[in-house]
Formats: structure tokens, sequence, C-alpha cells
């Protein structure tokens, strides 16, 4: 629970059965979206606050994960993909589409963490080492 009396992440990969699920989450936080842009203060009052705390959200994550894979780089940018993929998926399900686009570059940025130049130097590195192509390394990598 935050101060607001809602959780919007904590739900997350949850699956013992005292967590709520998402489902339910997403329908309260559906209709307080719609309720808000009928009022016109989706943009003002909610929007701000969903990015800032879908970015502490995965920033702290990414921080966790990144010590987790001890920088294997394919594995953290697999982790990366997938977990802005989840998140696109549930800001199209409670969101207006102009927020989309929005929430996916926060959330790709939270969980890069400013590593970008990192995983790169030690993604080629490690293939250069190994003897292996970069193709596979590259292919990975969000355009």
């Amino acid at each position: 629970m935050t101060e607001y009396g809602i959780s919007l992440k904590g739900g997350r990969g949850m699956t013992s059965s005292t967590s709520r699920p998402e489902n339910s989450m997403q329908t309260l936080i559906s209709d307080l979206v719609s309720h808000l842009l009928t009022h016109g203060q989706y943009s003002s009052l909610f929007e701000p606050f969903y990015l800032d705390i879908t970015q502490s959200f995965y920033a702290s994550e990414s921080m966790a994960h990144w010590d987790m894979v001890n920088v294997d780089t394919g594995a953290f940018i697999a982790f990366v993909n997938s977990r802005v993929e989840e998140e696109k998926q549930r800001a199209k399900a409670v969101l207006p589409s102009r927020s989309w686009k929005i929430v996916e570059d926060v959330t790709e940025k939270a969980l890069l963490g400013g590593r970008l130049e990192e995983l790169a130097l030690k993604g080629i590195f490690h293939c250069l080492v190994r003897g292996r192509s970069l193709i596979p390394f590259f292919q990975n990598v969000k355009h």
C-alpha cells in the first residue's frame, strides 16, 4: 500500500494467495484513469505520478537484477526487453494510448540505468574473447 491507498506496482510477479490479482488492480486503475480523463485531470494529476513510480520501480528492479546476473550482457538485455514488453502491455490495458510510448521509454531508461555503453562494451568484448559472432548480441538490442 502507498499513502494513496493503492499500490500500482506491488502486485507484479506476486503469486501468493494473499496478493491481489493483477487483473483487479488493472480494473481499478482503468476505472480511475477513465474518471480522471472525463474530468480533464489525467495529464496533470495521474500520468506524472504513474511515470514516477514506474521509473522508481524499474530502476530498483534493474539494480537488483544487474547484481544478480553478474553482468551477463545477453541475460540482462533479454531481461530488459522482457520487462519493457510487459510494461507496454500493462500500459495498453489501463492507460490512454497517448501514454503508451512515454511509459515504454521511461521503463526502458529506468531498466538500462545508464548502462548501455557498459553493456555494449562488455557484450562485444565477451563475443570477441570467445571467438563468437557479434550478430546474436546485436539481435537482442532494441533499435
